[in-house]
């Protein structure tokens, strides 16, 4: 978790990148990899 911790401020930029660039497959494997993180810090209500 520290890893992506550290570069969460990152995340936009690349996931941008990613979108524009048309690497669809690479797009949602960032989004994946960040999604524990995304859970911890902003936890969903039911």
């Amino acid at each position: 978790m520290t890893w992506l911790e550290e570069r969460e401020s990152d995340f936009p930029a690349v996931l941008e990148s990613a979108v524009a660039g048309g690497a669809d497959e690479v797009t949602w494997m960032l989004v994946d990899a960040f999604w524990p993180l995304f859970l911890r810090r902003h936890p969903y209500r039911g």
